[in-house]
C-alpha cells in the first residue's frame, strides 16, 4: 500500500490536536489557507484537491479522534 503524500500528512498533523470541534475548525482553516496560497494557480488548486481526496478516512479520523 502506498503511503500518503507529505502535503496530506502535513494537513493531518495540523488538525490532529484538541477536541473534534477544534480539529474541524483547524481543517477548515487549513483548507482556506491552502486555497489562498494557491492564488488560483491551476496546478496548486489541483494539488489541493488531490490532498483532500487522498485519504478521506484519515482526515475524518483525525477530526473525529477515532484512531
Amino acid at each position: 500500500m502506498r503511503g500518503n503524500s507529505k502535503p496530506h500528512e502535513d494537513l493531518v498533523d495540523e488538525i490532529n490536536h484538541g477536541s473534534s470541534h477544534d480539529a474541524f475548525a483547524m481543517l477548515i482553516a487549513g483548507i482556506a489557507d491552502r486555497i489562498e496560497g494557491a492564488r488560483l494557480n491551476p496546478v496548486k488548486v489541483s494539488d489541493l484537491v488531490s490532498i483532500l481526496r487522498e485519504d478521506t478516512t484519515k482526515l475524518y479520523k483525525a477530526v473525529m479522534r477515532k484512531g
